[in-house]
């Protein structure tokens, strides 16, 4: 049973060779894309979030070239490090 659904293709909008009839490749793709979206909305959220932090992270390393793990913490505390 298992190999002739791996066999089955159908002919959609695609093109030949999709392995699912259109209507479910079309509920396929809306669902993804309602996860990437979602995924896109939360990535965003987060940098807006952080820009402040983020900019003079970049700024740190620009002039440091690496940074230590607490370094890069202490930018999400009061105690940011002194720019060199």
């Amino acid at each position: 049973m298992e190999f002739a659904i791996k066999q089955a293709e159908f002919v959609t909008s695609a093109g030949l060779g999709s392995p699912y009839p259109e209507k479910t490749a079309a509920e396929m793709d809306s669902e993804i894309r309602a996860i990437i979206d979602e995924a896109y909305d939360k990535a965003q959220a987060i940098l807006l979030t952080y820009q402040k932090q983020l900019t003079e992270i970049a700024e740190y390393l620009l002039a440091n070239e690496t940074m230590t793990g607490e370094v890069f913490e202490s930018f999400f505390t009061e105690e940011a490090p002194a720019k060199a």
